[in-house]
């Protein structure tokens, strides 16, 4: 069973330091970061329910890549380079021990800041709480005679 959220973004940052030996954050504070940096934010998130206990997620994330602090552009052949390669570097990541592929998978440069979206989808399930079951079951019968 997939847990939570958490679990995937451990994933992505493994997978982001295979590519990079770039700083990652899932959270992020501009004063404190080292830059060049990678920023994980989950952007959406969503669940579906298929089967009694059986439930769809959907998780939408923002992976960025800020160069430098003031947003300087240093070269834009690098961030799109990075982006070519993240296509193959999340395409599929570990979560909880379950391999989980990528969806959905695009990318845009605004503002000089690399943003590459990505979505993971995994069918996850309720802990039910068991019923208890019937312990014994007295019956009487016969043979009826006419």
């Amino acid at each position: 069973m997939l847990d939570n959220v958490a679990a995937i973004t451990d994933g992505i940052a493994r997978a982001l330091h295979s590519v990079s030996q770039y700083a990652i954050y899932t959270d992020f504070h501009k004063q404190n970061a080292r830059f060049p940096l990678f920023y994980i934010k989950l952007v959406d998130a969503s669940q579906e329910q298929e089967l009694t206990n059986r439930y769809w997620r959907e998780y939408d994330f923002d992976v960025q890549l800020l160069t430098d602090e003031n947003g300087e552009l240093q070269d834009a052949k690098e961030l799109e380079a990075t982006a070519d390669a993240l296509y193959f570097a999340l395409e599929y990541i570990r979560a909880n021990s379950k391999l989980l592929r990528a969806t959905d998978m695009h990318y845009r440069i605004t503002d000089n800041v690399l943003h590459f979206f990505v979505s993971y989808n995994a069918y996850v399930q309720k802990e039910v709480t068991p019923v208890p079951k019937m312990e014994t079951l007295h019956t009487e019968g016969g043979i009826k005679n006419d």
